[in-house]
């Protein structure tokens, strides 16, 4: 970016640079032709050929450079224009890249949502199964103590039919 305004501050210059030094041309064409008309004929006819062939070419130039003007002003605007294309596509990358990312860290997220889910039912169904066994254990030690009475009262019924 800083050397395209150097390149555009240096052209800048070398255009006035280019249009002072046309101007001073130009003023020099008249003050020479403001000369050749107050010269005698004989003077003035081999002088007048020289200048309206500097003139011409000078003309030639003058639009081979404006033809170069125009060139690097439809150059330019070619160039910024496909600057600002790539641009607006790097923009549109960079938008679905992040489109994307968040797509996927969206199913990411659902993925860890999803999973959190079923890791808290597998515990729910851990501490069901849990609490079942521990009442399933409360139930065989009620069982155990009823059969350990029932038991203590056999023994001391057999006492009794024993005796």
């Amino acid at each position: 970016q800083n050397d395209t305004s150097v390149l555009q501050t240096q052209y800048s210059v070398q255009i006035d640079v280019i249009n002072q030094l046309g101007q001073r041309i130009e003023s020099q064409f008249k003050a020479q032709e403001q000369r050749i008309s107050s010269l005698p004929r004989t003077e003035a006819g081999q002088l007048r050929t020289t200048h309206v062939k500097l003139s011409r070419d000078y003309r030639q130039v003058e639009q081979q450079f404006k033809n170069v003007q125009l060139d690097v002003k439809r150059k330019r605007s070619l160039a910024e224009a496909k600057q600002r294309e790539l641009a607006m596509e790097e923009e549109q990358k960079e938008r679905r890249r992040r489109e994307k990312s968040g797509e996927d860290m969206t199913e990411e997220a659902l993925k860890w949502q999803m999973q959190i889910q079923e890791d808290k039912i597998s515990e729910e169904i851990m501490r069901e199964r849990e609490e079942e066994i521990r009442n399933i254990h409360k139930g065989m030690h009620t069982v155990n103590e009823i059969y350990k009475d029932l038991a203590h009262l056999v023994d001391n019924q057999q006492a009794g039919v024993d005796q």
